[in-house]
C-alpha cells in the first residue's frame, strides 16, 4: 500500500492574499514496517506509521506541514508527532502519527458571539458551514465585504485550500448553539453526535483542496430493499473476533442546566424523558447537571434578534440528555477477502446488520474503520455503534 506525501507551500507569507498557498506532491512511501489507518464518521481519524529511521525524512517532517494520502481513499492524514527510537539491538525506527484532515478544525476557536437558534436554520449543517466559513474556510480568502478583508482580525487564518464541498440531502434538524470561545472542532463533533450525521474533509487530488462536507450514511440492513444489504456474521464467514458492550453507567433521564447567577438567584433550564414509562421512574431515573454559566442572557442571533435565555437553557439541558444514553457497541474484525468490502459495499455512517453466535442480532452504524498493515498481512476492523437490537 503506497502512501503519498504532500507538502503545504506558502509562497510569500507577507503577501498571503496575493500568492496563493498550495499542496505539492513530493514523496511516495512504499516501504514501512506497519501502518494503522483509522477513519471515523463523526470525529477525526488517526494514523500511525512505523518505518526505518532516515535523517532526511526526520528533518523533512520537522520542517513541513504535510498531508499523507492513499490512492484508494479520499481521506488524508496530517503528521503531527514523530518519535525516533534508536537501538543497537533492534535498529533505528521512526514512529509518525497524527489525526486525519478533519482534525484541522481543532486548530480554531470560535470568536463569534451570536447565538444560533434551531428555529432560524433549515438543518444543522447550515450553522456548522457558517462557523467553518468564518474561521478557517477559504471563502473569505477570495471574497471581500466590509467585515471580511485582508486587514481584519483573523484574516490570515482563512485557508484557501479548504473549500466547501457538497452536503448530503436530508441532513437532520438544526440545533441551538451559543459557541463563543469554544473549539470549532469540538463543536462540530458535538453537533454531529447529537444529530447523527457525519463530517469529512476529503482531499481532491486534482485541485489540491480539502472539501468540507456533512453527510449521512445509507441503510444497508436486511430490513430494507433500496440498497444491497450488508451483514456481518460468522455465518457469512466475514466476521472473526467480536466485542459487544452494553453500558448504562452514563445514561440519564433528567437534565438540569444551571445558567447565570448564584445561589437562589441562579437561572436554570431542565428537560426529562420517560417520566411516565417503566425505564424513567424510581430506580430507573438518573439525573445529571450541566454547568451553563457560560451562556449569556444578553445575546442576539445572527439576524440581530434577541434570544430567549430560558429557551437556550432548556435546549442545553435537552442536548445533554440526548447524549446521555445507554451504550451498545459492537466491534469485530472483518476477515480479509470476505463478501463485503469497506469503500465498496459499505462506508462510514452506513447502517448494517450484525449477527453473532450469542443471539446478538440487530443493526448498527459504522462509526469507525481501522485498517492495519503489518508483517502478518492486512486487516479491517470496523467499530459499530448506535446499536439497535432486532432491527
Amino acid at each position: 500500500m503506497e502512501l503519498f506525501v504532500w507538502r503545504y507551500v506558502v509562497p510569500d507569507p507577507m503577501h498571503y492574499f496575493d500568492a496563493e498557498p498550495y499542496y505539492v506532491l513530493e514523496k511516495c512511501i512504499d516501504s514501512y514496517s506497519s501502518l494503522i489507518w483509522c477513519e471515523r464518521f463523526q470525529k477525526p481519524g488517526e494514523f500511525e506509521l512505523h518505518l526505518r529511521a532516515d535523517t532526511d525524512l526526520l528533518r523533512y517532517l520537522q520542517q513541513s506541514e504535510l498531508l499523507i494520502t492513499r490512492a484508494d481513499t479520499d481521506r488524508a492524514m496530517i503528521p503531527d508527532r514523530v518519535v525516533l527510537t534508536t537501538s543497537t539491538e533492534n535498529g533505528n525506527y521512526l514512529k509518525i502519527s497524527g489525526m486525519s484532515a478533519e482534525g484541522v478544525m481543532r486548530r480554531r476557536i470560535i470568536p463569534q458571539k451570536m447565538s444560533f437558534m434551531a428555529s432560524a436554520y433549515p438543518d444543522a449543517a447550515h450553522v456548522l458551514n457558517y462557523l467553518i466559513q468564518e474561521n478557517i474556510g477559504g471563502y473569505w480568502y477570495y471574497h471581500r465585504d466590509s467585515s471580511h478583508g485582508p486587514n481584519t482580525w483573523g484574516a490570515h487564518m482563512w485557508v484557501n485550500v479548504i473549500q466547501k464541498g457538497t452536503d448530503d440531502a436530508g441532513i437532520p434538524a438544526a440545533i441551538d448553539l451559543q459557541p463563543y470561545g469554544q473549539n470549532l472542532g469540538a463543536v462540530i463533533e458535538q453537533v454531529c453526535t447529537a444529530r447523527g450525521m457525519g463530517f469529512r474533509l476529503p482531499f481532491d487530488h486534482d485541485t489540491g483542496n480539502l472539501l468540507y462536507e456533512f453527510f449521512i450514511g445509507k441503510d444497508r440492513t436486511i430490513s430494507q430493499s433500496e440498497n444491497a444489504p450488508v451483514i456481518f456474521s460468522p455465518q457469512f464467514n466475514n466476521l472473526s473476533e467480536t466485542d459487544y458492550i452494553y453500558d448504562r453507567s452514563a445514561a440519564a433521564t433528567v437534565a438540569l442546566a444551571g445558567g447565570e447567577g448564584d445561589g437562589a438567584n441562579r437561572k436554570e433550564g431542565s428537560r426529562q424523558r420517560w417520566s411516565r414509562e417503566y425505564f424513567g421512574v424510581g430506580m430507573n431515573a438518573r439525573s445529571i447537571f450541566v454547568d451553563a454559566k457560560g451562556l449569556s442572557s444578553n445575546t442576539t442571533g445572527i439576524n440581530g434578534n434577541a434570544v430567549k435565555y430560558q429557551e437556550l437553557l432548556n435546549s442545553t439541558a435537552y442536548d445533554a440528555l440526548h447524549n446521555a444514553n445507554e451504550m451498545h457497541d459492537f466491534s469485530g474484525k472483518v476477515l480479509p477477502g470476505g463478501q463485503f468490502r469497506y469503500r465498496t459495499d459499505y462506508f462510514l455512517g452506513d447502517t448494517v446488520s450484525v449477527q453473532n453466535d450469542y443471539g446478538i442480532n440487530g443493526s448498527a452504524v459504522v462509526s469507525e474503520v481501522t485498517e492495519i498493515v503489518d508483517e502478518s498481512g492486512y486487516q479491517v476492523v470496523p467499530t459499530l455503534s448506535e446499536w439497535k437490537e432486532g432491527a
